[in-house]
């Protein structure tokens, strides 16, 4: 009896042990299908989704430039296969990542008249509304790193280069761009060199340009009032045409005429079959303003200001308009700095695009021209197309851009809202009732008609160039 207790219990116990054995044979089994599967899955989802390094690592570098990537999450692909499906407009990763990777360094231009606080307001809106995928300020924290017409003694253009960072947006207000498209190139391009990042692509230049008939009135109505929004007015003298710059003393006829003496301007396809500009008109525009400025009379020793004030508006008008022209020295000549640079920043960018070494680079020089006249009759517009150039590389949504630039209508409607305590006197956006008239009066006046036509001309040329010439 005992005998066969013990038999059965140890059949029962070898049962048992076989069963449990059977159970962790068939539970290992399954471990490894398990893992089988897992890594035929991670081995596919490589084959679709992992850095393919058929080339050196520069040219992995130089085609996620190409495609935008760097805007994508950090731990994702450099490249992207055919294969890999496309991000969502609404995907966070599309829209964020862990640091700023914008390709290119931002530089917006203006002039007196042509948009000091809207290129202000600009960079607010890119630095505030697209901070993960668009410019930032540069390490300055200032907005403006370079004062207005201010340069080397030795060389009358722009420093704005040594403050052109990748990744940055910053502006300047009437930069003077009197040296050569070689030298411009150079200073726009390796400026910043020992700070360049692996993946700049260049610089976009933002140019904020205007008729120059509506600059002109514009500037007279601004200045011709008490108070005045600018105190330099009572101490400017609008006939002085010395240049005064560091050791440079020549006339500011001597800094823009090199540039604006030529007959045709064929990067542009302007032929105007005689010189855009003469020394002889800079001298009449000259004699006009000394024969309006401080003659005798009560106005003998009159200011700038007084003279505006006391003038009918045709001599008051033409008064300033010379100063916005000649004027060589302060807030004056922006009329034809701004012809000149139109100029120079085409030259230049025509320079790099048949530069074999800055195409090995994969860096260029791209110029968008941007005029006031647009943004104040379709400020909404204006707005998305300047995100559009800003942002064309970045992966942002269309529908983003659209919703940001009817933000800035928006602050711009209240901007100029008479009734808002915090209107800015000198927003341009009221047409005053004389405006035609003193626009056509210009248009005939043979010292200032001539010269002005010249410039509008060759602002809607730069118009037309220059909107989205995103291949140069």
């Amino acid at each position: 009896m005992f005998e066969t207790v013990r038999r059965r219990a140890k059949e029962a116990s070898g049962g048992a042990a076989f069963m449990i054995c059977g159970g962790l044979h068939r539970a290992i089994l399954t471990l490894i299908a398990l893992c089988a599967l897992s890594l035929i899955i991670f081995v596919a989802h490589s084959a679709l989704h992992w850095p393919h390094r058929t080339h050196d690592d520069a040219m992995s570098s130089v085609t996620m430039i190409e495609r935008g990537g760097e805007h994508d999450n950090p731990r994702r692909s450099t490249t992207r296969s055919l294969l890999e499906m496309p991000f969502s407009e609404s995907s966070p990763q599309a829209l964020s990542t862990s640091s700023n990777v914008y390709p290119y360094s931002v530089i917006i231009i203006s002039y007196h008249k042509t948009g000091h606080d809207l290129q202000m307001d600009l960079v607010d809106y890119v630095v505030n509304e697209f901070p993960d995928v668009g410019p930032r300020l540069t390490e300055f924290g200032n907005k403006s790193p370079k004062k207005r017409r201010r340069h080397p003694a030795n060389i009358p253009c722009t420093r704005i280069g040594s403050s052109l960072r990748t990744g940055t947006i910053s502006v300047q207000h009437a930069p003077d761009l009197f040296c050569t498209p070689d030298e411009l190139l150079e200073i726009l391009l390796e400026g910043g060199k020992k700070e360049r990042a692996i993946n700049d692509r260049g610089v976009k230049v933002i140019h904020l340009v205007r008729n120059p008939f509506s600059m002109a009135v514009s500037n007279y109505h601004y200045h011709a009032h008490i108070p005045t929004p600018e105190p330099w007015v009572k101490d400017q003298d609008p006939c002085d045409i010395q240049y005064h710059e560091g050791k440079i003393t020549d006339s500011f006829a001597d800094m823009v005429l090199p540039t604006l003496s030529k007959t045709k301007y064929e990067s542009l396809n302007l032929n105007f079959g005689g010189q855009f500009m003469s020394r002889d008109d800079f001298d009449a525009i000259r004699e006009d303003c000394l024969s309006l400025y401080q003659t005798g009379g009560f106005l003998k020793n009159a200011t700038f200001l007084d003279h505006l004030m006391n003038y009918d508006p045709p001599e008051g008008l033409r008064l300033a308009t010379a100063e916005l022209m000649i004027q060589g020295f302060n807030n004056g000549g922006d009329v034809l700095r701004m012809a000149n640079n139109i100029i120079k920043l085409k030259q230049a960018q025509i320079k790099l695009n048949n530069s074999l070494a800055y195409q090995r680079t994969n860096r260029g020089l791209q110029i968008y021209t941007m005029s006031l006249d647009d943004f104040i009759a379709q400020p909404t517009v204006s707005a998305l197309n300047f995100f559009n150039f800003v942002l064309d590389s970045s992966p942002v949504s269309q529908s983003r851009k659209e919703d940001v630039a009817y933000k800035y209508w928006q602050h711009y409607a209240d901007k100029i809202d008479s009734s808002n305590p915090n209107t800015r006197n000198h927003i341009t956006h009221k047409k005053s009732s004389d405006n035609d008239q003193l626009i056509e009066y210009l248009r005939q006046d043979t010292v200032f008609g001539p010269t002005l036509s010249r410039i509008e001309l060759l602002v809607e040329a730069a118009l037309r160039e220059g909107q989205y010439n995103l291949e140069a």
